[in-house]
């Protein structure tokens, strides 16, 4: 490691002034004002709160939605967070929220160069894949599209794992190895974003079945291969149950209907359809960076076709930037209207997956406009950089705008956000009454920055007048939220009453009082709470979210998965040990 370091170290040099500055940038700006930046700081910092308190998987935060709490985390992926709340605070000790979080990001970007690179180095002298992973790095829809204008830190961390993901499936694919990293990645993807993660599916089935009947003559070589992923796969799917069963099964508790309205209608995203635009400020965003993937794919391609021994760099570099275009053009509506995917609500979402398809092509384009300079194919080989340059150019100038706009907003944000969440994750009864009112105070005039704002003040309203009535009901009476989704409701009543508690009513919590003996609650409709009748004179309630059916059955799963993976583990250790060769595909060398 340190004779290449020492023999590279201009591009060692190269790439730690970019990191550093990168670093230092994102602790400058701090949490830039993007799509779900009202999301992601008060996610973040309630996160951290229950985590560091002692909750090591935190699914309810009390700490979201004023103090009414939130279940978002039932839905929503944790590793970025449990990323932020460990290595962000490690390496930001003492900065804000703000400057914690955009830091956090920071390094997620710095780890998918490291990445890249080590799955270009497959391909790749050093020189060619750090120029690549530097270019990974700092494509616009990676970085500019996804930090700036969407800010999904879920898609940030997927867009890291996802060069170790392509590296164990070609490492499978040629070597039969690779299988323990392949397990490792797609579980720590599915913790990560499950929309990024049913994509990133997609595409590594496309692969697969690409390199089945691309390398293998006859069917039963070909099942043979594809075969080969499946124990791989079903392991990573059982370690990520815990999170992913729970979080689709538990949609329809919550609201999650709120988004299957036309403008969540991914057929309406298409490209190519003579149809005016769903959002033509939307979708220009996205047409520059589609043509430079779809351009630098079909350069590369037309360079490496035919070289058998660069078959996967020549499906890494062309398949990716081809099934985008394939997703985001009207061919492909069956699949969003009929398929699972459509689950992902927006087909542009698919153009993450083109990036490790335009930085390998890249590197191509201009190893291959490096090692031709002097000879006959150097006009060819000009022309396929100089139009590639100017491709990446125009894919820059679609967000930069956009990326400027929100980093100007956000420019030094201080401690002072709304604790609120996605609305979609609110139970139905009380998000009704909020909507209710919402609907009547909003207007024509008011853009979606204002609708943003007017529907959180009315959440906030809503919460006030359940706490208002809580202490109506019950002077006196505290709500102490502790980790593990638990509160403590204690009350000193002159006589029994019905008590009207500032919690929305999701249908898992469970109440008993504190001798053990079960109590009933109710929804209060008028309110969207929880309401109950309590006994007169001193009084604790200990109110706690059951753990679900399908919490428990994805535990179970996660569980035997665990138990498989040290049980397959030993057998390979004792193998060795007695010196047998090993027949599973175990290695992440």
């Amino acid at each position: 490691m340190t004779a290449q370091l020492t023999q590279h170290w201009r591009l060692a040099t190269l790439a730690s002034i970019l990191s550093l500055g990168l670093l230092a940038f994102h602790f400058t700006t701090g949490t830039v004002q993007g799509a779900s930046f009202h999301y992601n700081l008060s996610w973040y910092e309630a996160f951290r709160n229950a985590f560091w308190q002692g909750d090591l998987y935190p699914r309810f935060l009390p700490d979201l939605w004023y103090g009414m709490g939130g279940a978002d985390f039932y839905f929503y992926g944790p590793m970025p967070f449990w990323f932020t709340a460990t290595f962000g605070e490690a390496v930001c000790p003492g900065c804000t929220t703000s400057q914690t979080f955009s830091v956090s990001a920071a390094w997620m970007m710095i780890f998918s160069g490291v990445t890249f690179f080590i799955f270009a180095r497959r391909f790749f002298k050093p020189a060619w894949a750090g120029f690549g992973a530097i270019l990974y790095v700092f494509l616009p829809m990676h970085y500019l599209v996804t930090w700036y204008v969407a800010q999904t830190v879920g898609t940030v961390l997927a867009l890291a794992l996802l060069p170790l993901l392509a590296l164990s499936v070609t490492k499978l694919i040629e070597e039969n190895k690779g299988g323990v990293l392949f397990t490792a990645t797609f579980t720590a993807m599915a913790l990560t974003h499950l929309p990024t993660t049913l994509l990133i599916g997609h595409l590594l089935a496309v692969c697969i079945l690409w390199a089945a009947f691309t390398r293998e003559s006859y069917w039963r070589a070909r099942f043979a291969l594809i075969l080969r992923f499946a124990p791989w796969g079903l392991l990573g799917a059982g370690l990520s149950a815990i999170y992913w069963l729970p979080a689709l099964a538990l949609l329809d508790t919550v609201s999650s209907e709120m988004l299957y309205t036309s403008y969540y209608d991914a057929t309406k995203w298409l490209f190519f359809d003579g149809l005016p635009e769903n959002d033509p400020y939307e979708a220009n965003l996205y047409k520059w960076p589609l043509f430079l993937a779809v351009f630098t794919a079909i350069a590369a391609g037309s360079i490496l076709y035919g070289k058998t021994e660069r078959a996967s760099l020549f499906m890494w570099a062309v398949v990716p930037s081809l099934l985008v275009l394939f997703l985001m053009s009207i061919l492909s509506y069956p699949v969003w209207k009929f398929w699972i995917i459509n689950k992902v609500q927006f087909p542009y979402r698919s153009m993450v997956l083109a990036d490790l398809s335009i930085a390998l092509s890249a590197i191509v384009i201009m190893r291959n406009f490096a090692r031709h300079w002097g000879d006959k194919t150097a006009m060819r080989s000009r022309l396929i950089a100089v139009f590639g340059t100017f491709a990446l150019f125009f894919a820059y100038l679609a967000p930069l705008q956009k990326s400027s706009e929100v980093t100007a907003q956000g420019w030094g944000q201080t401690e002072e956000f709304l604790p609120v969440a996605p609305p979609e994750y609110i139970p139905p009864r009380f998000i009704e009454l909020a909507l209710e009112r919402f609907r009547a105070d909003v207007t024509e005039e008011d853009n979606n920055a204002e609708r943003y704002l007017m529907f959180f003040e009315e959440m906030r309203l809503g919460y006030l007048a359940a706490l208002e009535a809580f202490e109506r009901d019950a002077p006196g009476a505290v709500l102490i939220p502790h980790i593990n989704e638990r509160m403590t409701l204690v009350t000193d009543l002159p006589q029994a009453a019905n008590v009207r508690i500032p919690l929305s009513a999701w249908t898992f919590w469970r109440a008993e009082l504190s001798d053990g003996t079960p109590l009933e609650l109710r929804t209060n409709s008028d309110l969207g709470v929880l309401e109950a009748t309590l006994p007169a004179g001193p009084t604790s309630v200990n109110l706690t979210l059951i753990e679900t059916v399908p919490q428990r059955i994805g535990s179970g799963i996660s569980f035997f998965a665990i138990l498989a993976s040290l049980f397959w583990g030993g057998l390979v250790v004792y193998r060795r040990r007695r010196g047998q060769k090993n027949s599973f595909a175990t290695s992440i060398a």
